[in-house]
């Protein structure tokens, strides 16, 4: 049997979707593959396990630009599945100027997109009151209660869900943003000593990506079943993620490139301090395309 440890950063299906089906549909049974999750949020890498998978690769893109030796192996999706949505008087970003909006800690790459899609529409600076909360609860009761104007919500809260309390989406991230958000992400080091392993699990991810877009009731019960979507928005959901999720699992060189330099800007690293080394290595999906 094969044991492996999946690190995640957020508990929704942006980030184990593929996880989750792969379960459900029995591959990680077929291949003879133990799974371990892991919340990664209050460990240092130095201390995850060697056979370590972790799914959140806007985190790896940062730790790589910051000196991490890591490697994404596969991308499940580079549309990031974030919400900007704001009190229902406020119509565009403008409005949003020196107003308080909740948005992730402020080392989550979810807090950089929106500092980066800001930024093109003009506001920055002291424009901004950007303030942390520490997750979708959070951040959605602030904007129920009043107490801030405008909040980023992940896809743990369906869309329609949150339109149905009277908010205005204003920003949906994908619609402005390319980056490899979600998939798998290795360190170098268990890419060079465990390759069958590594390739093992891209290809269980793979299948799993062909099932999202093939096979809409599976994941319709994953989606009830692990992220407790309420039945009257699971379809909907469904054909969120079939529409944002890869068929291939390969991002492109013009995405890679772009997601690296705006990830860079946001982190304040310049060009030439960037690792001379690749992040996305995606031999193992291109042996079986």
């Amino acid at each position: 049997m094969t044991e492996i440890c999946l690190g995640f950063k957020a508990f929704d299906a942006h980030e184990l979707l593929c996880h989750f089906v792969a379960q459900q549909a029995g591959l990680y049974e077929k291949f003879d593959v133990q799974v371990k999750l892991l919340d990664t949020n209050f460990m240092p890498p130095e201390s995850l396990p060697d056979n370590c998978f972790q799914v959140a690769c806007g985190a790896a893109l940062s730790g790589w630009l910051q000196g991490a030796a890591l490697k994404v192996v596969l991308v499940t999706t580079d549309k990031p599945l974030f919400w900007l949505y704001s009190r229902s008087e406020i119509t565009e970003i403008t409005g949003l100027a020196d107003r308080r909006i909740a948005n992730y800690p402020t080392n989550a790459p979810p807090a950089n997109l929106l500092q980066a899609i800001l930024t093109q529409d003009g506001l920055q600076g002291e424009q901004l009151r950007i303030e942390a909360a520490r997750d979708d609860v959070a951040r959605l009761g602030l904007l129920m209660s009043g107490d801030v104007a405008a909040a980023v919500i992940s896809s743990a809260m369906p869309v329609e869900l949150v339109a149905s309390k009277g908010f205005q989406q204003l920003i949906f991230f994908a619609d402005r943003l390319r980056v490899p958000t979600t998939g798998l992400a290795v360190t170098d080091s268990l890419l060079r000593t465990a390759p069958e392993k590594v390739a093992l699990i891209v290809n269980i991810f793979r299948q799993s990506l062909s099932l999202i877009q093939s096979d809409t009731e599976l994941v319709q019960q994953v989606l009830i079943k692990y992220f407790n979507i309420p039945d009257r928005f699971v379809a909907a959901s469904a054909g969120l993620f079939k529409s944002c999720f890869s068929q291939t699992g390969i991002s492109s060189d013009g995405v890679i490139a772009d997601a690296i330099s705006t990830m860079a800007y946001q982190l304040k690293i310049d060009e030439k301090e960037w690792p001379q080394t690749n992040l996305y290595d995606f031999r193992f999906i291109k042996t079986c395309l």
